[in-house]
């Protein structure tokens, strides 16, 4: 039996959200919602030539605004946060024999 969901929505912050993506929400944070889990707006920043302040505003506006509620997050996080997590567990796996470039 699992004890909680966990989910995560991932927008890249670099254009306004769009029906896809309020799909996503509804899923993500519905499922958390239903089985008392929590959800995590996780930002992916990963291309910052693209990426806009503007756009991390819009996204989390609109959010609330589809949710109706003012934080329905768990907590708010930024992929390029893990970067060097991230690269260290490829160098990893690469040395593992798991992964290869």
């Amino acid at each position: 039996k699992i004890d909680q969901v966990i989910t995560r929505f991932p927008p890249e912050p670099n254009g306004y959200l769009h029906i896809g993506h309020a799909k996503s929400i509804c899923l993500n944070f519905g499922l958390a919602d239903e089985y008392d889990g929590k959800t995590y707006l996780r930002f992916d920043d990963t291309n910052p030539e693209k990426e806009d302040e503007e756009y991390v505003q819009a996204i989390i506006e609109d959010v609330q605004w589809l949710l109706s509620v003012s934080e329905p997050w768990e907590e708010i996080r930024y992929a390029s946060d893990y970067f060097d997590e991230m690269k260290n567990m490829a160098v990893w796996l690469i040395e593992q024999g798991k992964a290869y470039v």
